[in-house]
Parts: C-alpha cells; structure tokens; sequence
C-alpha cells in the first residue's frame, strides 16, 4: 500500500532502538526522508544503516537531549537548513526507568519533576521546535506515543502514567489548533511490547529472573505479566501474546502518512485487545 510518503520529510525522535526504530524503517520503505534524533548518535548507527538499506534516500541523524531546548533547537535548526519544511514529527522519546514501583517507594518529589520535565515538557520541546517548519509544508502529521497504561487501573506505573496523561491532553489542544493549517495531531498508546532485550527491556526483565519464564517470548511475557498483576490467563491481553515493535512501527508510519487525511485528536490503542481503553 502507497502511503504517499516518498520524498516526506520525517523527523523521529528516539528512534535508536524499540517503537522508534521500528517506525524509522517503515518510513523508509515508503521512500521518505528520515531525520532521527536521540540522546546519543551510537544507538542511531544502526538505526540509520537500517533505514538506508531499507530505501530511505537520505538519513540524517542528531544528539540531542529532550531535557534541552538548546539541543532540540539546534537538530531542528540543522534540519530545517537541510530541507526548509518538515512533513511528520513522530514523538517517541522517553520511557519508563526510573519510576516503576509502588506509590510510597517515590517519598522525593524530584521524581515527579524530572519525569514531567522529560516525558511531557520533551514533548511540548520537539513539538515547538518542529512547528515552524511543518507549517511550512503542504501537509503535517504529529504523531505522539503515549500507553495505554494512562487508561487503566495498572500498579507501580502511576509516575509514568501522570506525565503520559499530560502529554495526551496536550495532544487533543494541539489537534484543534494546528488543524487549520493541515497538520493532524495523534497519539498512538502500545500496549506492552517487545522490544530487542525482551518484554520492555529493564524495566520488566527483572522480573523473569522469579517466574522462570522467557523474556525473549511473547507469550511467556504474557503470562509473567499475568501473574505479576494478578490477572487471570489471558485477560490482560485478549490475542495471548505481547507485540513485536513492528506492528506498532506499522500503525505509526499509517498514522502519519498522507493516507491518514481525516483523523485528527484520536488516541489509538494498539494492544491485541485489551481492556484498557481510552
């Protein structure tokens, strides 16, 4: 399926590793140009040969920290130098290290602070960065990824989940604002997901070590999630199995092509089925 992405100016920020490069090399069979932004230029290597090999014609990569405003400045500065406008912004950076644990483990509101200033203030600084140069194009998508975590009653995430939420409202004001000038605002919320070291990685992972299980296995990260949480076999996810990064790259790299002409302030639950719905 033709997307209408050939030549588009894409700019995807984390996108070394999980979602973010997952997305990257589904662009880049659609033939767009790809910009990448994360925190260190080592992970984006890989990434960037990925994407050239995938069919890309032009990959550009940046450091730069969400944290920043001078840093995210300077990669859409070099960006805009480079093509003048930019199509799609994919917003995939940060996660969750740092706040997983019960509600009395976070006594230091530093937490709370730090999380927003990253997850939902990163957002809002790639997004301003961004802007100036997406109204520049004849067309723009924004698409932020959020969790579907936001919409449930799920323990030990409530640190994560405060600042996804924020960003996701940000999301629904930016639809309506950017929505005359042709730029469409959505989010994606995942469910859990595979990624390169297993089931979300360090977050997760340590609990596999108890349970005997596999983190390399999508059905066996299923079941110690099950158990973690105390759900019965198979409710937390309706399929049985968690998701492989590319079939969130997939719904990603949909959401902000051209194909995607009429949705605007959705927030779409990839998740096998779930009862978490926002």
């Amino acid at each position: 399926m033709d997307l209408g992405l050939k030549d588009a100016h894409v700019v995807l920020i984390g996108a070394s590793r999980g979602i973010g490069r997952a997305a990257a090399r589904k662009f880049a069979a659609e033939g767009a140009k790809l910009a990448l932004i994360a925190r260190s230029l080592k992970g984006l290597e890989k990434t960037a040969t990925q994407c050239r090999e995938a069919g890309s014609p032009e990959v550009l990569t940046f450091a730069a920290d969400m944290l920043s405003s001078i840093e995210i400045d300077a990669a859409f500065a070099a960006i805009g130098a480079a093509w003048g406008s930019v199509n799609v912004l994919i917003n995939n950076a940060a996660n969750s290290v740092g706040t997983h644990g019960v509600f009395e483990k976070f006594k230091d509101e530093a937490v709370y602070t730090q999380a927003y200033d990253l997850i939902a203030l990163g957002y809002v600084r790639t997004t301003r960065a961004a802007l100036p140069l997406m109204k520049q194009a004849e067309w723009g998508r924004i698409v932020n990824v959020s969790t579907t975590s936001t919409a449930s009653a799920g323990p030990m995430l409530h640190v994560y989940n405060m600042t996804k939420a924020a960003m996701v409202s940000m999301s629904y004001a930016n639809a309506k604002e950017f929505a005359p000038h042709g730029i469409l605002v959505n989010v994606l919320s995942p469910g859990s997901i595979m990624v390169e070291g297993g089931n979300w990685g360090e977050v997760i992972n340590s609990y596999f070590a108890k349970t005997g299980l596999d983190p390399l296995s999508p059905f066996d990260a299923l079941k110690m999630q099950n158990q973690m949480f105390g759900e019965g076999e198979g409710e937390l996810v309706w399929m049985k199995r968690i998701g492989y990064v590319d079939e969130y790259g997939a719904a990603i790299a949909w959401l902000g092509s051209k194909t995607n002409s009429y949705m605007t302030g959705a927030n779409i639950n990839v998740d096998g089925g779930s009862n978490f719905k926002n």
